[in-house]
């Protein structure tokens, strides 16, 4: 991708966290990124999870996890501009762990992930003035991951939490699983787990095999592939999950 390129950025990896260095103006961004969409123009909008810096490893990345923390922001970086510098600017902050984001440019919204709210957002887009406004509440009762809008206006959305892959119509704002894995024994640790998020209690000790056998990991993210190819599924293993569409 062409704004890809012209970003000129240095991306490395600590395990699960992505920090940016900008080899324009030799600065930094404070906290990990999660997640970037670029726009038609060239702007970058992403996610910031939480406050976690990289000397901190990734302590704090999991103690936002295990305690819901609002800390957690949504960015935007303008296109380039005559060689001026580059500078991101906060549009929403209080996000408990901001993650997955899309841009749906043709409808006019964007769609974020607050996982630890158990909410997909959906905020009104503004490309040219590189704003959104108008948050409201586009799905509840889920700890939504990385999400993926495809051609027919129908958001695909990873469920970690429930192993699961869900599709909401945009058109209709109906949801439904498409994906799951499931035992009788994940669905009660999921209600425990639960129970403690509400109550703002530590839960990481349930974090075992126990949620995603017998797959492979649990699920976080789609691969839609072209028109009505395969859908294939992401997750925290070793393997590739492939749907029939």
């Amino acid at each position: 991708m062409e704004w890809l390129c012209r970003m000129a950025v240095s991306l490395w990896l600590t395990k699960s966290m992505v920090f940016a260095l900008s080899l324009l103006t030799g600065s930094s961004p404070p906290f990990g990124i999660n997640m970037a969409r670029g726009d038609h123009s060239g702007g970058i909008w992403f996610t910031q999870s939480t406050q976690n810096k990289p000397e901190q490893g990734e302590r704090d990345l999991f103690r936002s996890v295990d305690i819901r923390t609002p800390d957690g922001a949504l960015y935007y970086l303008p296109p380039p501009s005559g060689g001026k510098p580059r500078t991101a600017v906060q549009l929403v902050g209080g996000l408990s762990f901001a993650n997955g984001v899309v841009l749906d440019e043709t409808g006019g919204f964007l769609y974020l992930s607050e996982t630890m709210g158990g909410r997909v957002l959906r905020y009104r887009l503004d490309v040219q003035a590189g704003q959104v406004t108008d948050q409201t509440v586009a799905l509840t009762d889920v700890r939504p991951d990385n999400l993926e809008l495809d051609r027919h206006n129908r958001l695909w959305i990873a469920n970690p939490m429930w192993n699961e892959i869900l599709v909401l119509d945009l058109n209709t704002d109906t949801a439904q699983s498409v994906f799951r894995i499931s035992t009788r024994k994940s669905e009660q640790v999921i209600l425990e787990i639960e129970s403690r998020i509400r109550d703002g209690k530590s839960w990481l000790e349930l974090l075992s095999p126990l949620l995603w056998e017998p797959g492979p990991g649990l699920v976080t993210g789609i691969i839609l592939s072209a028109d009505n190819g395969p859908v294939y599924v992401t997750g925290l293993g070793n393997t590739l999950i492939q749907l029939k569409r």
